[in-house]
C-alpha cells in the first residue's frame, strides 16, 4: 500500500479545475497523477475548498473554530496544577479532605472552602468572580465570602456561559491533552 499523501488547498483548487476542463474524473487523475477516489472525493466537496479563504498551502479545511481567548494557558495550568498539589500534599493541622458523592460543590462544601482554604490565598484586595453556580451565589454562599475574606465579590451575569466558555475550553483542552 502507498504512502498516503496530503495536498495543499491550492492543489486540490487545480486538480478540480484541470478535472472540469477535461470532462473527465479519470483524464485528469493520470494527468495529475492523483488517485481517482481522492479527486473524486474533492469534487464531491468542491463548494467547501472553494469557499476556503485560508491559505493556499494549507493542507486541510481548517480555521472552523474560535481562536483561544488566552495565550497564557499552559502557565495557568501549570499554575493550577501547583496549587493543586501543595493543596493535596500539605499536611497541614487540621487539614481536610472532603469527597463527595457527585462532583459538584453544594453550599455547605462552598462554605467550608472559603473558611479554610480560600481566606489564606487571599492576602491583600482582590476581586472573586464567580459564575452561576447555586452555591457560589446564593445569599449563604456570598454572605461567607464577605465576612471571610476581604475580596470584592463579582458575579456572572446569566447565561454569559458563551461568553466565558472559550477560557474554560482552551485551559481545559490543554490540561487534558
Amino acid at each position: 500500500m502507498a504512502p498516503q499523501r496530503s495536498y495543499t488547498i491550492l492543489t486540490k483548487r487545480e486538480a478540480i479545475a484541470t478535472a472540469e476542463a477535461l470532462g473527465s474524473c479519470q483524464a485528469a487523475s493520470k494527468t495529475l497523477n492523483i488517485p481517482r477516489t481522492t479527486l473524486r472525493d474533492w469534487l464531491d466537496d468542491k463548494e467547501n475548498i472553494q469557499d476556503f479563504a485560508g491559505a493556499q498551502t494549507s493542507k486541510t479545511l481548517k480555521g472552523q473554530s474560535a481562536a483561544p481567548i488566552i495565550h497564557f494557558s499552559h502557565d495557568l495550568v501549570t499554575f493550577t496544577k501547583d496549587v493543586r498539589r501543595e493543596e493535596w500534599s500539605s499536611k497541614r493541622d487540621g487539614f481536610k479532605r472532603i469527597l463527595l458523592e457527585s462532583s459538584f460543590m453544594d453550599a455547605k462544601v462552598w462554605a467550608i472552602y472559603v473558611r479554610e482554604l480560600l481566606k489564606f490565598e487571599i492576602e491583600a484586595l482582590s476581586v472573586l468572580i464567580l459564575d452561576n453556580f447555586d452555591a457560589h451565589v446564593s445569599k449563604e454562599g456570598l454572605d461567607v465570602v464577605v465576612e471571610t475574606t476581604s475580596a470584592l465579590v463579582c458575579q456572572l451575569p446569566p447565561n454569559s456561559t458563551a461568553a466565558c466558555q472559550p477560557l474554560d475550553v482552551e485551559v481545559f483542552n490543554f490540561a487534558f491533552c
